[in-house]
């Protein structure tokens, strides 16, 4: 498991390899080419039969933040300005046939902050987790009323309230209490 997160401090994110601490955004530029590049050679491989290996799992922290970031540095050179957003789209539309999985952390989740506004089948690619706050917001989404107020009511009853978007259904999740854990 890869982690891009550029404010990530030293132990934030335990012995996970973290790529792009301390605003290093090359790294992360440089990081997303390879997860392309391993994209490129898993779809060959299976082109021909092969087996391609196991899982990759790539989380990244703020996503839109990093795809900004990312395009402003980059501007010089043409063929990477855009790596995050090629690197999202190709890993979204294609990499879960490839076992290539992202986690993508932001919070907000407007299709013009993520650039995909348009592309219906790219944002039903997504399963969002909405927190806290944003769940009861985003209980507007929920067309059946008795379900919304049902889940309403579900989120007064919890410490920490999860509401999750598959695909437009929607369904309540439980978030334990983590503070204990180091």
């Amino acid at each position: 498991m890869r982690v891009y997160d550029s404010d990530a401090a030293p132990e934030e994110w335990g012995a996970l390899d973290v790529v792009g601490r301390s605003g290093d955004y090359a790294a992360i530029a440089k990081g997303m080419a390879e997860d392309i590049e391993e994209l490129r050679h898993r779809t060959a491989l299976h082109g021909e039969g092969e087996v391609f290996g196991g899982e990759i799992v790539r989380v990244i922290e703020e996503y839109p933040s990093t795809a900004a970031e990312l395009a402003e540095m980059l501007e010089t050179a043409a063929m990477l300005k855009d790596i995050g957003l090629l690197w999202l789209r190709r890993l979204l539309r294609r990499g879960r046939k490839y076992r290539m999985k992202v986690f993508a952390v932001a919070q907000e989740f407007e299709v013009n902050a993520w650039k995909i506004a348009g592309e219906g089948g790219l944002r039903r690619a997504f399963t969002v987790l909405y927190l806290g706050s944003t769940a009861y917001q985003a209980l507007s989404n929920v067309k059946d009323k008795a379900q919304r107020e049902q889940l309403r009511g579900y989120f007064e009853s919890v410490p920490y309230p999860c509401l999750v978007d598959v695909k437009g259904r929607f369904y309540p999740a439980q978030i334990p209490d983590l503070s204990g854990f180091q």
